[in-house]
């Protein structure tokens, strides 16, 4: 089993290659050259993308606790903020 210092490390690198991979895709999209039907596949994927960083966005904000110093990392108001942080407040409860 790995140390938890390297496990802690290690943890999270996945997201900083998909954001690439995702700069990428945006860089190149054209949707006036896609099909109605692959526009509708591709925003699906899309949708899917956001939900999994809202999920890791309100997971991570258990850490921070801190409403205005997520708002401020996620470009977001105060409130919308205070929501996050009590859904991940909620999630980990789920957990337990």
């Amino acid at each position: 089993m790995s140390h938890p210092l390297v496990m802690m490390m290690g943890m999270g690198a996945g997201i900083f290659a998909a954001i690439a991979e995702l700069e990428k895709e945006d860089a190149n999209l054209q949707p006036e050259l896609l099909t109605a039907e692959r526009a509708r596949e591709l925003m699906t994927a899309y949708a899917s993308a956001g939900k999994l960083v809202s999920f890791g966005i309100a997971a991570l904000s258990r850490k921070l606790d801190d409403s205005s110093e997520l708002a401020r990392l996620t470009g977001s108001s105060v409130g919308r903020a205070k929501n996050v942080v009590t859904t991940g407040t909620v999630m980990a409860s789920w957990k337990s």
